[in-house]
């Protein structure tokens, strides 16, 4: 397997410990009374804002570790980008913007038929994982398939 596909798995072993990690604390730490309407917009953003921080430090310490990895593999040749990667990349975005346009009208037409509030920020909650699970996926689909051609 190439440094792209198994940077792109460690991510997303990774990114589902992050999400699961956001969802439990959100289950366990909702009130007991429930929440008033008031109050959804504030709790839910909360750990929306959470899960986008997450996903970003998860991002930066796993591609940190494995260009050292990577680093110290290849006899200390540093890791370049060649026009397949480039690529690859700019297909992984084209989904994840196709998979969030998805979500979002999903989410928006959650509030359109009057569906309760949480409802909508849960959707928003899984178009991020979703969203990032694409990009991810895109990435190592690509250098997957690359591996078995080369």
């Amino acid at each position: 397997m190439k440094y792209h596909a198994k940077k792109s798995l460690v991510l997303i072993a990774t990114l589902l410990i992050v999400a699961g990690v956001v969802g439990f604390l959100m289950i366990t730490n909702y009130p007991d009374e429930g929440v008033y309407l008031v109050d959804v917009a504030p709790y839910y953003s909360t750990y929306l804002i959470i899960l986008i921080l997450g996903i970003v430090f998860n991002r930066l310490v796993i591609s940190g570790v494995m260009r050292l990895v990577h680093f110290k593999e290849w006899e200390n040749k540093p890791w370049q980008k060649d026009e397949q990667d480039l690529l690859a990349e700019h297909q992984g975005i084209y989904n994840v913007f196709l998979i969030s346009l998805i979500g979002l009208v999903i989410a928006l037409s959650l509030m359109y038929f009057k569906q309760e509030l949480p409802l909508f920020f849960i959707a928003l909650f899984l178009v991020i994982l979703a969203a990032e699970l694409t990009l991810l996926g895109s990435t190592f689909y690509y250098h997957r398939e690359q591996e078995f051609e080369d």
